[in-house]
């Protein structure tokens, strides 16, 4: 995008088939995947909240 983060009169905001999400910058390594892939899997079997849910209803 031109300019982040992105402002608030958009169009982008209003698309029924985009979902923005923040500029995140650096690889991600398959070690550090499967970590907290494992750690939101023990989560979900004992009903605990996950890492990294998306809050929709905030609007980002």
């Amino acid at each position: 995008m031109k300019e982040e983060p992105l402002p608030q009169e958009s169009p982008l905001w209003d698309c029924p088939n985009l979902i923005v999400t923040a500029h995140i910058s650096g690889p991600s390594l398959p070690e550090d995947m499967v970590g907290i892939f494992k750690e939101n899997f023990r989560r979900f079997l004992r009903k605990e909240p996950l890492i990294g849910l998306i809050d929709f209803s905030r609007g980002f």
